[in-house]
């Protein structure tokens, strides 16, 4: 990728590729080159937008922002995190919830109060590919392996020479962030990533909290769901021959997003073309990143 005449090539922390995927596979997986894919599609400028909405200030326009790097602290982030257990709406983060003196009257309650920040049903979408991090396929499995069952999502997040492990999650009640790295930056060590350092410390946190009360129950979307048998390669209703291809999979998204069309067969695939990949890629996200 080329920006102000400087190259810059992705890669992913294995070398490894898994070909054409779905959007999720990548997020859970924490596949670096099929996020850039995404963010190409998206565009910089709607990914700037939509970072603004929840409380995340992008000045530069370089394409690394695709992965996540930008300049911002551990609570801005974690705050920014609440919208997709809330569905869309952000929870501004604030210090004291209300004060009482001796008598038990109340002289001061916080004013802080939730807005829509994002499209519900793109948030309802992105909330689901999270929860698959947590899953024993995703980059967020060693939370169950640790104990914690609850219902969760969450995304693991390793900056270059593993000098800041991230790893930013949510129940139903609690967003929590965690951040390992040196004030003065330098390698933590040379197997450090956000999933076997921030992590652990993420779930004994989750854990605790479920001892004080907050414990996290099922995430119930605010929109009407569906199950749908879609095509894996366009991404719209599976035809007779995506099923007899086993090119199909069942995916359960909410109902008015539901693809309008249906998959008209897989000619285009000769020769490995595929001129359909990106007006899907296309369709998607500007469900995800349409202006409110």
């Amino acid at each position: 990728i080329k920006h102000s005449n400087i190259s810059w090539t992705p890669k992913n922390h294995d070398n490894r590729s898994y070909g054409f995927q779905s959007a999720d596979f990548g997020l859970y997986k924490s596949r670096n080159t099929m996020s850039v894919r995404v963010g190409k599609i998206a565009g910089i400028e709607n990914i700037k937008m939509t970072a603004e909405k929840v409380g995340l200030k992008i000045l530069d326009s370089n394409p690394q922002i695709f992965l996540g790097n930008i300049e911002s602290d551990l609570r801005t982030i974690t705050s920014a995190y609440t919208v997709f257990p809330n569905y869309g709406r952000r929870a501004p983060p604030f210090t004291i919830l209300s004060i009482q003196n001796s008598t038990g009257e109340t002289f001061y309650r916080s004013a802080a109060q939730t807005y829509q920040a994002v499209p519900t049903n793109a948030s309802v979408i992105t909330c689901m590919a999270l929860e698959k991090v947590m899953s024993k396929e995703g980059t967020g499995a060693r939370a169950r392996t640790l104990g914690y069952t609850k219902q969760a999502g969450g995304k693991t997040g390793t900056t270059n020479d593993s000098k800041d492990t991230w790893f930013i999650g949510f129940s139903s009640k609690v967003t929590c962030g965690i951040w390992v790295g040196f004030d003065k930056p330098k390698t933590i060590h040379s197997n450090a990533y956000g999933s076997n350092i921030a992590l652990p410390i993420w779930t004994a946190i989750m854990k605790e909290c479920e001892k004080l009360g907050y414990s996290g129950g099922q995430f119930i979307p605010p929109v009407p769901m569906a199950e749908f048998n879609l095509c894996r390669t366009t991404g719209k209703i599976a035809s007779s021959e995506c099923v007899q291809n086993q090119n199909h999979y069942l995916d359960k998204i909410p109902y008015d997003s539901k693809p309008k069309l249906h998959c008209l067969g897989h000619r285009h695939l000769i020769l490995g073309k595929n001129p359909e990949k990106k007006q899907k890629g296309l369709k998607v996200l500007k469900r995800l990143f349409q202006p409110n």
